[in-house]
């Protein structure tokens, strides 16, 4: 069973923290410093945690931007547990909980090998394809 929550306390914190290092240092070699670009303690940047029966398998944060849309983003799931809809219930999640604080657009920086997955959660691309981190993205955007 899949649960995804707000994140609420340091432990859980730490949960997601630990997601992060394994898929985006370990598994993609992304330097620490662009992982943890210090937008996480940011007062307007929230975290979640997707659990698989009572083990945290993935994350992500989302912050506002200054032009009104928010941003999902180091969506993460642990290796062993992908193609299972965690990562698809972790932005279900998200896009809930951003129309209840009532944001009308969300973007995400999509690397180019999960693009499909994002399009087929009704996001679409906007603009060229860049690189970050030195892995190839698109800026995709949904209307909430």
């Amino acid at each position: 069973m899949i649960t995804v929550k707000n994140v609420e306390t340091v432990e859980e914190r730490h949960q997601a923290y630990n997601i992060r290092e394994v898929v985006f240092e370990d598994e993609m070699n992304i330097r620490v410093v662009d992982d943890f670009d210090g937008k996480d303690e940011e007062e307007n940047t929230h975290h979640v945690l997707a659990f698989f029966e009572d083990r945290a398998v993935g994350t992500a944060r989302w912050r506002p931007l200054q032009d009104g849309t928010v941003k999902v983003e180091r969506v993460a799931v642990l290796p062993e547990f992908r193609k299972r809809g965690i990562g698809e219930a972790i932005m279900r999640f998200a896009e809930d909980t951003l129309r209840m604080v009532k944001f009308r657009m969300v973007t995400v920086n999509a690397q180019d090998y999960i693009k499909e997955f994002y399009e087929k959660l009704g996001y679409e691309q906007v603009g060229p394809f860049f690189k970050e981190a030195g892995i190839l993205h698109v800026r995709m955007t949904k209307n909430l």
